[in-house]
């Protein structure tokens, strides 16, 4: 329950792993070449409109990178998600417990899973880059925090 942000002007920006999205978006892009390809082969104009699907696929890959996020500002978590209707959470760090997740891969490569209970359901962001990074940062504003509390707690009693 801290009064005041700690860093209210610096923002910290987590996204998804971006290597990720760009090797979805050239399968995507591929796969929209070879069905043209095979449309001009078989001479199918309508066979063409199917490379359409593949194309849309790449474009929402894209948007997703660009929309969902995990932001920390200050004393908050700020959790972004939604393509077309952008939803945005934002939680006191000192509130939340998130739950962190690494599969061999993303250890390697530093991407993970975190899930904020938010509400009813859990809010979950997969594969977000910079996750060493991220999971520290929480702890350590979450540790700064919980120590200010102790300090005003012992001033209190005195």
């Amino acid at each position: 329950m801290p009064s005041h942000n700690r860093h209210p002007s610096v923002t910290y920006v987590f996204r998804r792993y971006l290597p990720w999205i760009a090797l979805t978006m050239m399968i995507y892009v591929s796969c929209a070449v070879i069905i043209v390809s095979l449309a001009v082969v078989v001479k199918q104009v309508a066979f063409a409109m199917v490379a359409l699907i593949p194309l849309a696929l790449a474009l929402l890959a894209l948007l997703r990178y660009r929309t969902e996020a995990v932001c920390i500002q200050g004393d908050l978590l700020i959790l972004r998600y939604g393509v077309l209707a952008v939803r945005t959470y934002s939680l006191p760090l000192w509130t939340c417990t998130p739950d962190y997740h690494q599969q061999l891969m993303g250890r390697m490569l530093d991407y993970g899973t975190i899930r904020v209970g938010a509400g009813a359901s859990p809010l979950t962001m997969h594969q977000l880059a910079d996750f060493t990074r991220l999971r520290t940062l929480i702890m350590s504003r979450q540790s700064a925090m919980m120590s200010t509390q102790t300090q005003r707690r012992v001033l209190m009693i005195t």
